[in-house]
């Protein structure tokens, strides 16, 4: 019975990861004064801009297949325009990394539900 238990605990802690590996958020900014804050888990940051700062954001949902971006201007039509393909390079690395750590935590979930 206990290895039951210890097999429900260990599941749990391996969807929990899964969920969390499952948002993706990227962040391109360029300015004097940008400041990032670490929470205290250091897994979450805020980005502060600085006077002047441009800024692009993008939240992926690997789960739901939602991909937000938020543009500065500047980023379309001026001056820091070839950073869209910097940034969507980003997206996409961090979208690979994710999903092979994804693909190994399955991988270990199977495995351990035969042990």
């Amino acid at each position: 019975m206990a290895n039951d238990e210890i097999k429900k605990t260990i599941f749990a802690k391996l969807e929990a990861i899964i969920t969390d590996f499952a948002n993706l958020e990227i962040k391109t900014v360029v300015g004097d004064g940008v400041t990032v804050e670490r929470d205290t888990s250091d897994k979450e940051f805020t980005v502060i801009l600085g006077e002047g700062s441009k800024a692009i954001a993008s939240k992926v949902s690997l789960l739901d297949g939602d991909i937000s971006t938020f543009f500065n201007s500047e980023f379309i039509t001026g001056e820091y325009k070839e950073l869209q393909a910097f940034h969507e390079k980003q997206i996409t690395n961090g979208n690979d990394i994710i999903t092979k750590n994804i693909k190994m935590l399955k991988d270990l979930a199977e495995w351990f539900k035969d042990k």
